[in-house]
């Protein structure tokens, strides 16, 4: 009996290992402006660079949503955001499923899906074009989180630390677009 036998190896296995599927390394998604990094088991960007200018674009991990109960101590509104009791990173906490991604071609997507609690749910896709120095982020949410009157109200964000400052922000509101300098607390928007 050879040392494989004996392993309970077979020959087949010897021959032909298992990969597919079984990968730790992280996925590389780039074109000739930028170089993104995700963490496979995540889908939080790692690294993010530049390529003109060979600088690093993010300062911690970023790319990622958080489920946050709001205290409800000044009866928030649509439009006022409330001190936060509980942020959970939900790319951390919750099973980020993969679904489907391409790397090559003008257009590069990976899909993933993850739950928000049993009862709501998020698909994102991440897109980088070619040309484009952009990474943009199409959403799904099924949300079906309620707030209780006098302990919390839900809400979902989308966290993406920079390592740079920025002069403003653009945000989408109704009927538009504004430009917003960059405050220490989250301001509502659409987007």
């Amino acid at each position: 009996m050879d040392e494989a036998s004996k392993e309970g190896i077979s020959e087949y296995q010897l021959i032909y290992p298992r990969v597919e599927g079984n990968s730790d390394d992280d996925i590389v998604m780039q074109n000739d402006k930028v170089k993104v990094v995700f963490d496979h088991r995540t889908m939080e960007i790692k690294s993010m660079i530049d390529k003109k200018t060979e600088k690093e674009m993010i300062c911690q991990p970023s790319g990622y949503f958080n489920y946050i109960k709001e205290n409800t101590r000044y009866s928030m509104t649509s439009w006022i955001v409330g001190e936060y009791m509980q942020v959970e990173n939900l790319n951390r906490s919750r099973n980020v499923r993969i679904k489907e991604m391409s790397l090559d071609g003008i257009k590069k997507w990976i899909r993933y899906e993850l739950d928000i609690t049993d009862r709501s749910k998020l698909s994102v896709t991440v897109i980088l074009c070619d040309n484009r120095e952009l990474v943009e982020y199409e959403t799904r949410v099924d949300f079906h989180e309620i707030g209780k009157r006098g302990e919390y109200i839900p809400q979902l964000s989308f966290s993406l630390p920079i390592a740079y400052e920025a002069s403003t922000f653009r945000y989408d509101v109704p009927f538009g677009v504004i430009d917003r300098k960059g405050y220490l607390h989250d301001v509502p928007a659409n987007s």
